[in-house]
């Protein structure tokens, strides 16, 4: 009986298009042989095991090219690589142009709640990434926190350390706005003043400011 390292040395050599079994593919798996890159359309398990390849699931060989070269996201810097060497070294291919973008890498602004900023607005929270809030002077409140929750008293928009009649009435002044400047009232960020900024106003409504 042939040992497995014989029949693994002998499908190497009889290359890559002798030895596909798309029975059982879900997926395709590049490797390097020596015909160059190939494709071959095989399951996840054989791809890391026996062709100890590069496995892309769902995809399929008719419409995939190991051997492309396209933007390479690492961090925020795009490079342009080939689709295995991108990979290697844990970054994100992008198949869907053949060049990089300025922003194509640009990572989204995480920001939270930003509570006594150096900054004009109503209740003392604002929304902002931790080092603009740390360089107004202000306490980040963790990412994605935001200033429905945060800051100690939400709902005293005039900043008397009450929530009141007077906070109620400026909810009512700015209902159904469109807050593209920003509202005081804008409770959940939405870009208007509507019945959910009017609920969260009413539920705040007689809370002593800590």
């Amino acid at each position: 009986m042939k040992s497995l390292s014989a029949i693994v040395a002998l499908f190497m050599l009889a290359g890559p298009a002798c030895i596909q079994n798309t029975a059982m593919a879900n997926g395709v798996c590049c490797i390097d042989s020596w015909q160059g890159p190939h494709c071959i359309a095989t399951n996840e398990l054989t791809c890391a095991v026996f062709y100890q390849g590069t496995w892309h699931p769902s995809a399929h060989c008719d419409d995939f090219n190991c051997n492309e070269v396209g933007p390479c996201c690492l961090g925020n810097d795009c490079i342009n690589l080939e689709l295995d060497e991108c990979l290697d070294v844990g970054g994100t291919f992008h198949h869907e142009t053949d060049s990089c973008d300025d922003d194509m890498c640009s990572q989204p602004t995480i920001k939270g709640a930003c509570c006594d900023a150096d900054v004009s607005i109503g209740d003392g929270c604002i929304l902002l990434p931790e080092s603009e809030c740390n360089d107004l002077g202000g306490t980040y409140q963790g990412d994605f926190s935001n200033c429905e929750t945060s800051c100690g008293c939400p709902g005293d928009l005039n900043n008397d350390q009450n929530i009141g009649v007077d906070d109620l009435l400026i909810v009512l002044s700015e209902y159904g706005l469109s807050c593209t400047d920003g509202c005081l009232s804008d409770f959940d960020e939405s870009g208007n003043v509507n019945i959910d900024d009017l609920l969260t106003m009413l539920s705040y409504y007689g809370l002593p400011c800590s």
